[in-house]
C-alpha cells in the first residue's frame, strides 16, 4: 500500500518539477516540456524504489525519515537531471 502511495508521489511530484523547473528559473527547455517531465518522473521513480525497498531498509531507517528521504531524494534527483540536460545541450 505504501509502495502505491509513493508511486502516486513521485509521479505528481516529477510532473510538478518538470513542467515547473523552465517557469521556476525562466529557462527554455532543450527537448521540450514533454522530455522535462518525463525525465524528471523517470528519475524519481529510479532512485524512489531501491531507495525504499533496500536502501532505507540497509541503513535502518524506518517511520517518518524513511517517507520523506523515499520521497525528497527522487524529487532531488529530478531537479538535478534536468539541469544535466540543459548543460548538455549547451
Amino acid at each position: 500500500m505504501a509502495l502505491i502511495v509513493l508511486f502516486i508521489a513521485w509521479i505528481i511530484g516529477g510532473a510538478l518539477i518538470g513542467w515547473g523547473v523552465p517557469k521556476l528559473f525562466k529557462s527554455e527547455p532543450p527537448y521540450g516540456v514533454g522530455v522535462d517531465i518525463l525525465a524528471s518522473i523517470l528519475a524519481a521513480i529510479a532512485l524512489g524504489v531501491p531507495e525504499w525497498l533496500w536502501i532505507m531498509p540497509a541503513l535502518g531507517f524506518s517511520g517518518i525519515i524513511n517517507l520523506v528521504a523515499a520521497i525528497g531524494d527522487p524529487l532531488g534527483l529530478s531537479l538535478i537531471i534536468l539541469w544535466i540536460l540543459r548543460r548538455a545541450k549547451g
